[in-house]
């Protein structure tokens, strides 16, 4: 749900002749933040498991996932509505 939206704003202000470039640039983060996005998971996941039982560790790395969820899809609305806003001011 968010992937798309973020490309379409990202990609919306580049010139033509950026394109190739721009989409280029959008999927190397959108790479290395699932590569980071998985780092974290099982790092904050390791740590629970030292200090507690495995489904109370899996209930911990669970809940990070949706808050991060949650935290993209929220920046998510925020980017479009800026963008909707900042387009509307323009006109």
């Amino acid at each position: 749900m968010t992937v798309t939206s973020v490309m379409q704003l990202g990609m919306s202000s580049l010139p033509t002749s950026l394109a190739g470039a721009g989409a280029g640039a959008i999927q190397t983060m959108q790479q290395i933040a699932m590569a980071a996005s998985i780092a974290l998971s099982f790092a904050v996941y390791g740590q629970a498991l030292g200090t507690r039982p495995a489904l109370e560790a899996a209930s911990t790395m669970m809940w990070l996932q949706i808050t991060m969820t949650g935290a993209a899809a929220l920046l998510a609305l925020a980017l479009l509505r800026y963008d909707v806003h900042h387009r509307k001011a323009e006109a």
